[in-house]
């Protein structure tokens, strides 16, 4: 190399080793019939040969700069530059060419070749020096075929010269940004001449002009390990790829752009090329697609990987080996489903829930086609509405592949996958947002304790102020320390769709950490803290508008009722209030039951406001009075969040029973009947205003009842002190939570008949009960003063009757004797037994014990007891004399 200047810029060495001539014949002569043979079968083969790829064979051993022509096969193609050529030989000699003391050697075995790609020296005069290296290859390219071949290159780096090269004070540099993108191989009929270089000082080497070649194929600029760090005194692998114009039987390799470099005085680019592969083969081409193109949240889809192998110039592949990484949206399907055709003898490696497709070792046939089809879906919690919205995660593009095998081509486009949005059905499914990394998680309910799976994956970020929205079934929430409105799907898919317009401006500290949106898709949203400002969001527009409250609130989340038009929050007292969002109108409602934090908040279509306590536990409250009732327990949770659809119903399931005593089955008319009533909840779950009605028995006035209620700890009844009347009280009782009834009925002296009461408990409309039978208990007690007459009691048999009935029988079994006991039986169908009627009683002067008579003042039927005159009737007190 180096004729530019009068010196030599490498020392040659005083010695070098020598290759036995018989051996080197045979080398000679097995190139020979190699490349021949390659010739001769070429279009059957149709890979053309790259003679001596690794520089390993040699006429002679390099001793100085200047000598690419001892390696078999290159040639520097003009006579201005000297390519240099580096070996130490075998056996190893200490005359032969190397880059010591620099460690940089051979890529493998132990030549290789350098040539300067830029140059200034002398001041300038060598600014567009360019040296090259010519192989002719075993055989002419076949036009429209698309050829691969690759090999290493590495490039001095520093101000340390090998210490053959001089003179020493030159520094080899990365090549300038806007020198890059020229580095690679033309391809040509012919080898190119002095004449094919573009004008240059004279006796210098310059840049091969455009125009020469059949074409050219470089090295991107975009390649930051060959042009940058990596490549500095180091080797990296360089694949490229040509697509023959016909006829080419020349690759020139070196750089390819003209003009002068920037590079300063005493400065150069130096590359080192070594490892060619051993032929320029028609790879076989990698392109990928998907099926369907548009999947659900969850859903799967189908990747193709193709390899297509058919072309003018195909060969049998062999090692085709790849890997897929699939962009970060995505994973394999829990059932890869790995289908392979038209391959043989390879493996291919896909974990249902990774994110990798490896494919090793497959071989495929002359001018085939084969596919490698695999299933995949999306990463929880994440969603792309179409190409543009998420390319980074859904778009398998060219970068994806790695490891891919030199007889590969990869013409893998831009292969999205949609991931469609699933909206929630509005039921009665609750949801819950927890953490500082929160994540969207389903509140179970069909046991007790409540139980929290996560949907998806947590978001890596904050949200809160959460609402369901009943017009599109998404979740909405804000982002934290933004006005970002985010989307959340059934899958825990987030979208952030943008900024809400009308909030205040972002600062640090931005958080709104409560909300809800009503049955017409209103999105209301309160900053957190103490503050007495509502926002109403229209989610379409994304624009708020505030509501000025008529008092500072601090809820930690807010719920909408339907039948009452107004949202409810807790404050940190505990305290419910209301908000009415037309005017702003704050109501408390009661008095605090005790400090608590609920930082979850659920409104159900029944008009119900249910919350989770941040220490644990699920609560129903009493929107009149403000307490809360234990529905079921349930974890703790912090930075929670809660959302429901509104237009739908929150139910649990609960069996409500109820028993009823007075320990007799009769009453005595005039005196007080005690009965005792016992409401119970048998769970699992706990219940608020369930119903309880007792009528009270037929024919008891009101004035004749009372009744005190006294409810078990955790349970709650509007009875207070002594109640008078008929019952009809609301209940809350957790789950073996008890209301007691004690009521009391003054049973007046001339009741007749059964004394029937009967208590019912009927479950509010958010409790189903399975178990109706023991809904309603029933007492029925009977007048224990009257007993009808028992004709059938043994005894002597009747002897005379009066009867104007036909029948009279007679005898010892006929009537009357077959009536016991009697002196004298008389019947009649339509006639009466008269006694004797006086005025008064006072009319017999002289009355005997036992005397009967009718009392027409008294309008009685009276007896005399020896003593007085008594109105019969019935009393069940004993006689007093």
């Amino acid at each position: 190399m180096k004729s530019f200047t009068s010196f030599k810029l490498l020392n040659i060495s005083s010695s070098q080793r020598r290759i036995n001539r018989s051996a080197k014949i045979i080398i000679r002569l097995f190139t020979y019939l190699v490349c021949s043979s390659l010739m001769v079968f070429g279009s059957v083969v149709n890979a053309q040969s790259i003679i001596n790829p690794d520089f390993e064979t040699f006429s002679s051993c390099p001793t100085a700069q200047s000598q690419l022509i001892r390696a078999t096969g290159w040639t520097q193609p003009t006579t201005f530059g000297s390519t240099d050529y580096m070996n130490v030989c075998t056996p190893p000699s200490g005359t032969s060419m190397t880059l010591a003391p620099l460690v940089l050697t051979a890529q493998n075995g132990s030549g290789f070749a350098g040539a300067f790609m830029e140059l200034n020296y002398n001041n300038g005069s060598t600014t567009r020096y360019k040296e090259y290296l010519t192989n002719k290859l075993s055989a002419p390219l076949v036009a429209g075929v698309t050829y691969r071949f690759s090999f290493y290159v590495a490039h001095l780096y520093g101000t340390t010269s090998p210490a053959k090269f001089a003179p020493s004070d030159i520094s080899y540099v990365d090549l300038p940004s806007a020198e890059q993108g020229f580095l690679g191989a033309v391809f040509s009929t012919v080898s190119p001449t002095n004449s094919n270089i573009e004008a240059a000082p004279p006796g210098n080497a310059a840049s091969i002009v455009n125009s020469f070649g059949s074409g050219r194929t470089l090295i991107p600029a975009s390649n930051a390990n060959v042009y940058g760090a990596a490549s500095r005194n180091a080797w990296v692998k360089v694949i490229l790829e040509y697509t023959a114009v016909g006829g080419e039987e020349y690759m020139t390799i070196g750089q390819f752009r003209p003009g002068a470099t920037v590079i300063t005085d005493k400065q150069a680019v130096y590359y080192l090329f070594d490892n060619f592969s051993a032929s320029l083969t028609p790879p076989t081409i990698l392109s990928k697609s998907v099926s369907p193109a548009n999947i659900p949240s969850g859903g799967t889809a189908t990747y193709t990987f193709t390899l297509n192998n058919i072309n003018a110039a195909s060969i049998a592949q062999t090692n085709l080996s790849f890997t897929d990484n699939l962009p970060s949206g995505l994973r394999l399907a829990t059932n890869p489903n790995v289908v392979v055709t038209g391959l043989t003898g390879g493996t291919v490696t896909a974990v249902g829930g990774s994110n990798s497709i490896v494919v090793t070792g497959y071989s495929q046939a002359v001018n085939s086609i084969a596919t490698i089809t695999v299933n995949v879906t999306n990463m929880p919690g994440q969603g792309n509405a179409n190409c543009n919205s998420n390319p980074a995660a859904f778009t398998n593009t060219a970068a994806n592949i790695t490891n891919i095998s030199d007889s590969i081509s990869n013409n893998v486009g831009d292969v999205c996958l949609v991931v469609s949005p699933i909206p929630f059905n509005c039921d009665n499914q609750m949801y819950l947002l927890q953490n500082a990394n929160t994540g969207l998680y389903n509140v179970v309910t069909s046991t007790n304790p409540f139980s929290f799976p996560i949907i998806g994956s947590a978001a890596g970020y904050q949200y809160n102020a959460s609402g369901f929205n009943p017009i599109d079934g998404y979740i909405y929430a804000m982002k934290t320390f933004s006005n970002d409105l985010l989307r959340i799907d059934a899958s825990g898919v987030i979208t952030d769709m943008g900024a809400i317009t009308g909030l205040p401006a972002v600062t640090g500290t931005t958080n709104y950490n409560s909300g809800e949106i009503d049955n017409l898709g209103n999105y209301y949203i309160k900053p957190v803290g103490a503050n007495s400002t509502l926002y109403k969001v229209n989610i379409s527009t994304q624009t708020a508008t505030a509501i000025v409250l008529n008092q500072s609130t601090i809820p930690s989340d807010l719920a909408y009722s339907v039948p009452t038009g107004l949202l409810y929050g807790v404050g940190t007292d505990g305290r419910l209030f209301s908000i009415n969002p037309a005017n702003g109108n704050v109501t408390f409602i009661g008095t605090s039951p005790g400090a608590a934090t609920f930082g979850a908040l659920f409104g159900s279509s029944t008009g119900g406001i249910y919350g989770i306590n941040n220490l644990g536990d699920f609560f129903q409250f009493n929107l009149t009075t403000g307490a809360r009732t234990n529905i079921s327990s349930a974890p703790a949770s912090g930075n929670n969040d809660g959302a429901h659809c509104v237009t739908a119903p929150i139910t649990f399931s609960a069996d409500l029973s109820v028993t009823q005593t007075d320990n007799s089955t009769t009453y005595t008319p005039g005196t007080n009947k005690v009965y005792t009533v016992v409401i119970t909840n048998n769970g699992p779950f706990g219940v608020l205003n369930a119903n309880v009605l007792d009528n009270l028995p037929a024919g008891i006035p009101n004035a004749n009842v009372s009744y005190t209620a006294v409810a078990s700890t955790g349970s709650a009844t509007t009875v207070t002190g002594t109640q008078i009347g008929a019952i009809n009280d609301l209940i809350s009782l957790p789950v073996n939570g008890t209301v007691t009834y004690t009521i009391t009925v003054s049973v007046p002296p001339v009741f007749t008949g059964d004394l029937i009461n009967t208590v019912t408990v009927t479950p509010p409309s958010s409790i189903v009960d399975n178990n109706l039978n023991n809904n309603q208990a029933t007492d029925i007690n009977t007048n224990g003063c009257t007993e009808p007459g028992a004709f059938d009691q043994p005894g002597q048999p009747s002897l005379t009757g009066i009867s104007d009935l036909a029948g009279f029988t007679g005898g010892t079994t006929g009537w009357p004797a077959n009536v016991n006991n009697g002196h004298i039986v008389i019947e009649s169908k339509n006639k009466g037994f008269v006694i004797t009627r006086v005025s008064s009683s006072a009319a017999i002067t002289s009355p005997v014990e036992g005397m009967l008579i009718y009392d027409i003042a008294a309008s009685c039927v009276k007896l005399y007891n020896g003593i007085i005159w008594k109105c019969l009737e019935k009393d069940c007190n004993p006689p007093t004399n």
